[in-house]
């Protein structure tokens, strides 16, 4: 192709486009307009850049070897050569650190965090809910991501004659509340949408799944808690979390810390004291509109606190009870039942339990007193 005389043939056709429904009957006018057109207002002198070759790395052979990518992704993107940015970044990617890729077009950006998702899910194969949420400003962009998901998925089953294992999905104005419906009741792991769709999701407080985590569209993860719990010296001196194997003590514990973040108070200076609620509700009001702001009788109520003994009746603090008949304490004594765990939770038992477990989970940088 000569892309100069390709250049010429696009402007004789566009010139001749803009001049066919050009009828000006005053000549002065005509002129003008004709002398614009002819000197080529509409259409400037082509752009010459030169395109830097970017640095190849090679293929996913040597990554798939240290274990940087699992071992499926192989399959996934079979037959793909990486730019060494790509794999700087999946690097970072695949150990849970930030970061920012800025290269051209076709550069390959997108695969750096397909690629860090993909190895997260399938190293993770029990992980439910969606686990990565990808925003995007136009639905054309989710509409093509979408085809390349396609891709990767039959490059897998062609490659293995298994079933996908990761579950994908875009959640659009396209798909029409029918098919949204499905996809809150089952979530998928990989969620595609626009920042409009996620700010509905984010905000929509009185339909019937107020938010990502509340209709499963979300799974909250715990900073480092992999690595916690794989400390068996630390958690020895519990009788509970002591006798537990890795994967029962992460799944206790994580039940744990999502009754005390969904049912007690996030710890702010700024945030939770009664005057800055105050202020908060005020500014709702002003700047929110029905069906968004609060109702004329519905108030930000201060958070509960956690208690473990009784307060004074003068004490002006709200306050939730764990113990033994509070939720947390009922689980916790079923959950030694049902484990047939050997601990004595009567009377000073569950205290002695609920203390030390307090303790321990501070201890982790996970609660603050």
């Amino acid at each position: 192709m000569n892309v100069f005389k390709t250049h010429a043939s696009i402007i004789e056709d566009y010139s001749s486009y803009i001049h066919s429904f050009i009828s000006i009957a005053d000549p002065e006018i005509s002129r003008v307009v004709d002398r614009a057109l002819t000197s080529g207002t509409l259409w400037p002198e082509p752009l010459l850049q030169f395109n830097p070759s970017i640095e190849m790395f090679g293929g996913l052979d040597e990554l798939i070897k240290s274990k940087t990518l699992h071992g499926a992704i192989g399959e996934i993107f079979k037959g793909y050569k990486l730019y060494r940015h790509q794999v700087e970044a999946i690097r970072l990617g695949t150990t849970g650190k930030d970061f920012i890729v800025t290269s051209g077009t076709g550069s390959g950006k997108s695969l750096t965090y397909i690629g860090s998702i993909f190895h997260h899910l399938l190293s993770n194969p029990a992980a439910k809910g969606v686990t990565a949420v990808v925003v995007y400003p136009m639905n054309a962009l989710i509409n093509s991501q979408f085809e390349e998901f396609t891709r990767y998925k039959k490059n897998y089953e062609d490659a293995t004659g298994n079933e996908f294992p990761i579950i994908f999905g875009q959640y659009t104005g396209q798909e029409g509340e029918d098919a949204r419906a499905k996809m809150r009741e089952n979530p998928p792991h990989i969620l595609l949408t626009n920042y409009m769709m996620l700010e509905l999701l984010l905000t929509r407080v009185r339909e019937r799944n107020t938010n990502l985590e509340q209709c499963a569209l979300l799974a909250i993860e715990y900073e480092d808690l992999d690595e916690n719990i794989a400390e068996d010296k630390f958690w020895a001196v519990s009788p509970l979390f002591g006798v537990l194997d890795h994967a029962d003590r992460k799944e206790l514990v994580t039940t744990i810390l999502d009754f005390f973040r969904l049912e007690f108070a996030i710890h702010s200076e700024n945030f939770l004291t009664q005057s800055r609620i105050q202020e908060s509700e005020r500014q709702f009001r002003e700047s929110l509109k029905q069906p968004w702001t609060l109702d004329s009788n519905e108030k930000l109520h201060e958070p509960y606190y956690i208690r473990y003994q009784k307060l004074s009746k003068t004490a002006k603090l709200y306050t939730k009870s764990m113990g033994p008949a509070s939720s947390l304490g009922k689980f916790i004594k079923d959950y030694v039942k049902r484990h047939t765990i050997d601990i004595d939770l009567k009377k000073d038992g569950y205290w002695e339990l609920i203390l030390q477990t307090m303790e321990m989970l501070e201890q982790a940088d996970y609660l603050k007193e």
